[in-house]
């Protein structure tokens, strides 16, 4: 009996393992994480000149824009975070997220959520949309709740707060490692490089809060309800937390990055 157990056991174990990939790359489709991705390292790209201006001014070359286009390959990209992804989920059960998100309803929704970061790319955009969403003339109470009740479930602000400081580490301890800066303390030379944390929390919360009502704009109240309600669920959180973690791992993994090769040419630059 013991042995019929185990050859039981043996025979389930690669199935729970593909069920668990079949489920996160259903998630990954849905949430549209390759065109997200894409977006962040035309992103990334578009911020390279202000890193090499700031830290080596005299040395803009080809090459550092081709080392930071290498660093967001988005099918690398793509990669870790559908395995980070996978690991932060495991086998927890998020089968009614993952049924709403690939539905009508949350496809409209990942479509809206897309199109407004795209155009957030550009900061003009961006600047307009929150000076337009912070006058609240034109705002529906209710949608107002719910884009609220939204970031809140999510815990969105605090989340993306530590995100941008790990990054801003990271990158300070690439720099720090490529041997660029003669300092222990990452966290000193991230502050001396990107300012203190003060109002990043306000900040924060006006980006995502005009991004999301930009986003959410055109959709129906009733789905954003349902949306908003799905994410207060114990599948929902599963799957921020996954978002969450996945791309926390990436932009620090990105950001130590950046440091070290923008060290490589501080170093040559001082040669």
């Amino acid at each position: 009996m013991r042995a019929t157990v185990l050859a039981l056991a043996l025979c389930a174990a690669p199935a729970l393992v593909a069920a668990q990939a079949d489920q996160t790359a259903r998630l990954v489709d849905a949430l549209g994480m390759a065109d997200m991705i894409e977006i962040l390292a035309e992103e990334g790209q578009s911020s390279a000149p202000s890193i090499a201006e700031g830290l080596f001014p005299d040395r803009q070359t080809a090459s550092w824009m081709t080392t930071v286009a290498d660093i967001y390959d988005p099918d690398v990209q793509l990669a870790a975070i559908s395995a980070d992804m996978a690991e932060i989920i495991g086998d927890e059960d998020i089968s009614a997220m993952l049924g709403f998100l690939e539905s009508d309803a949350g496809q409209t929704i990942m479509q809206l959520e897309l199109s407004a970061r795209r155009a957030f790319s550009d900061p003009t955009v961006q600047e307009a949309a929150e000076e337009a969403w912070a006058d609240g003339a034109d705002i529906a109470p209710a949608k107002d709740a719910l884009v609220r009740a939204f970031i809140d479930t999510n815990d969105l602000i605090d989340a993306n707060v530590e995100g941008a400081q790990k990054a801003n580490i990271a990158f300070a301890l690439g720099l720090i490692d490529g041997g660029a800066f003669p300092m222990s303390q990452p966290e000193a030379l991230a502050e001396e490089l990107y300012g203190g944390t003060e109002g990043m929390a306000r900040d924060t919360f006006d980006w995502l809060y005009s991004y999301l009502m930009t986003a959410y704009s055109p959709l129906e109240e009733a789905t954003l309800a349902d949306y908003v309600a799905l994410s207060e669920t114990e599948a929902g959180a599963v799957v921020n937390a996954a978002i969450m973690g996945a791309f926390d791992a990436m932009f620090t993994r990105v950001s130590y990055d950046l440091g070290m090769a923008a060290a490589a040419i501080m170093i040559a630059q001082e040669l």
